[in-house]
C-alpha cells in the first residue's frame, strides 16, 4: 500500500500548519517555491518524496533531535528536523503530529563544554557568571530611549486593538494576543527590525487561522466547506455538510492541536434547504429520476428529463430560490444514471411490490427496504417506485434504477 506523508511546520508564522507531500519534488523557500517561508541566507528546501521515503537536498547541514543528519540517507519520521532557521517533522498521513516538540541542535559539542569546564580558571569562571547576570540589562540598556515610546504609541492605534507588546529582560519583545489579518501586523514588525529589536510572535490572526482550519479540512477530505471567524477571538464556524463519524472525530482531535484556536462551531447551512428540495422534487414527480450531489457549494442535478420534465424542474428551482434567497445555485445535467447497488445497497434488488402509499424492494440477502429504511451506510431511502430507489445523505441524493 502506498504511503502518503506529511509535513507539520513547528515554528515561524505557519506554526501548527500541516501539508500533505505529493509525490515528486516538493519545495519550501522564496523564488516561486510550493510553500513560501523565508529561509536563512535565501536557502530553499527540496523534499524527494517518493512512495516509501522523503529525502531532503539543501546547502545547509540538516539537524534531527539536536544531531546532525547525513544527507545522503532518508529523513526520519516523528523527529523534530531543523535547516536554515526552520523546524519541522514528517509522518504518515494518518499520524498525529501536534505532540512532536521542537529539539534545538547544540551549538557546541558536549565535550568542548567539558574541556572549558575543566581548563578555565575557577576566577574566570566566576567573571563569566558575572557577566552573564549582567548582561540583559546591558542588552536593555543599548536600546535607543525612545523606542519603548514608540512602541507604546503604535500598540495605541485603532487597528492595532488587543495587541499586546510585552519587554523581556534580554531587550526583545513578546507580541501577543489577536489580528484581524496578519498584514496588519508587518509594520509595526518592519519597525521592531528597522530598530534591531528581536521579537517573538505569539500572535492569533484570523486570516492565518483560517488558513490554518480549511487546509487541515482539506487533508481530510472536506472539499465544500467554508470556514469564518466566530463571534469571539480565536473561535471559528465552519459551514458545510458535517456528520459526525469516525472521519469528524479524527478531524476534531486534530483541530484541538491548532495553535492559537480556541474553539469552534459547525453550521449545516442547508440541511435544511436539502429536505425542503427533496419534498419539491416528490411533489412534482420527479424525484424518482434525479440524482444530486455538492460540489464547490453549488448543487448539481443529474437524471433523464422530458423536455416538459426539465421545464417542471426549472420552475420547482425558481420558485424555492425566490422563497429561500440564501438558497444554493442549481446546475442541471441531463445524464442518466448509473447502477451503483455495489456501491451503495447491501445486496442487489431482486423484486418490487406494495402500491404507491408503501413501496417496497426486496433485496437478495433477504433484505427488505421501504421508503424511510436507514442504511447501515448512513443513507436514507426516500423514494421508492417504478423507475428505482432514491437515496438521501446530507446533501447527496443518489438515484439507483431498477435492474432485474
Amino acid at each position: 500500500m502506498t504511503t502518503v506523508f506529511k509535513l507539520r511546520l513547528l515554528n515561524g508564522d505557519l506554526n501548527g500548519l500541516e501539508l500533505i507531500l505529493p509525490e515528486g519534488e516538493f519545495t519550501l523557500g522564496e523564488q516561486g517555491c510550493d510553500v513560501l517561508l523565508p529561509l536563512s541566507d535565501g536557502n530553499i528546501v527540496t523534499l524527494c518524496v517518493n512512495e516509501y521515503q522523503v529525502m531532503i537536498q539543501v546547502a545547509e547541514e540538516v539537524w534531527i533531535n539536536g544531531a546532525q543528519h547525513d544527507l545522503h540517507t532518508p529523513l526520519p519520521l516523528l523527529q523534530s528536523i531543523e535547516i536554515a532557521g526552520l523546524v519541522f517533522v514528517l509522518g504518515e498521513q494518518t499520524d498525529i503530529l501536534s505532540g512532536i516538540k521542537v529539539t534545538h541542535r547544540a551549538r557546541f559539542p558536549l565535550l568542548v563544554w567539558l574541556a572549558i569546564a575543566i581548563c578555565v580558571p575557577l576566577s574566570l569562571l566566576f567573571v563569566f557568571l558575572f557577566w552573564l547576570t549582567t548582561q540583559p540589562e546591558t542588552l536593555r540598556a543599548s536600546i535607543p530611549a525612545d523606542v519603548p515610546t514608540q512602541l507604546a504609541e503604535r500598540l495605541r492605534e485603532p487597528a492595532l486593538q488587543g495587541i499586546k507588546g510585552t519587554w523581556l529582560a534580554d531587550g526583545s519583545v513578546t507580541l501577543s494576543g489577536h489580528c484581524a489579518s496578519s498584514s496588519m501586523m508587518e509594520p509595526l514588525q518592519h519597525f521592531l527590525l528597522r530598530n534591531h529589536i528581536a521579537f517573538r510572535n505569539q500572535l492569533v490572526c484570523d486570516d492565518r487561522l483560517i488558513a490554518s482550519v480549511s487546509d487541515l479540512l482539506h487533508q481530510h477530505g472536506y472539499h465544500d466547506i467554508e470556514v469564518r471567524i466566530g463571534d469571539e477571538p480565536g473561535n471559528i464556524v465552519i459551514y458545510g455538510a458535517v456528520q459526525m463519524g469516525d472521519q469528524w472525530l479524527t478531524v476534531q482531535d486534530t483541530l484541538a492541536a491548532v495553535s492559537g484556536l480556541k474553539g469552534w462551531l459547525v453550521v449545516n447551512a442547508h440541511s435544511g434547504q436539502i429536505q425542503q428540495l427533496v419534498e419539491r422534487l416528490r411533489a412534482a414527480g420527479l424525484l424518482g429520476f434525479l440524482s444530486m450531489t455538492e460540489s464547490n457549494k453549488e448543487l448539481a442535478i443529474s437524471g433523464v428529463l422530458s423536455s416538459e420534465q426539465q421545464q417542471q424542474l426549472k420552475e420547482t428551482l425558481a420558485a424555492l430560490s425566490q422563497q429561500q434567497p440564501g438558497f444554493p445555485s442549481v446546475r442541471y445535467q441531463n445524464i442518466p444514471a448509473s447502477d451503483r447497488t455495489d456501491q451503495f445497497l447491501p445486496a442487489k434488488v431482486v423484486s418490487y411490490g406494495g402500491n404507491t402509499q408503501s413501496a417496497f424492494v426486496r433485496l437478495a440477502n433477504g433484505g427488505r427496504l421501504q421508503q424511510g429504511s436507514v442504511l447501515a451506510n448512513g443513507y436514507k431511502v426516500v423514494f421508492i417506485g417504478e423507475q428505482g430507489l432514491t437515496l438521501l445523505k446530507a446533501n447527496n441524493l443518489v438515484h439507483i434504477p431498477m435492474d432485474f
